[in-house]
């Protein structure tokens, strides 16, 4: 996955997401790789992370 045209805030938010998500914080960095999936929706990465996140989600099940 390659960022470089990526905002610096968009940048930002997915090193926060990531750190998050590191810290078992999936609740807290969802809404942020949901943000991330609207701007970049071929993005794997950003697609699988965001279905980690969702699945601790019982509404989001379907989506992950």
């Amino acid at each position: 996955m390659s960022t470089r045209q990526w905002r610096n805030s968009q940048k930002d938010s997915l090193a926060k997401a990531i750190r998050l998500l590191n810290e078992k914080k999936n609740s807290e960095a969802l809404p942020i790789f949901e943000t991330l999936l609207s701007s970049y929706p071929n993005e794997d990465f950003i697609k699988f992370n965001y279905a980690k996140c969702a699945l601790d989600k019982v509404e989001k099940h379907e989506e992950a």
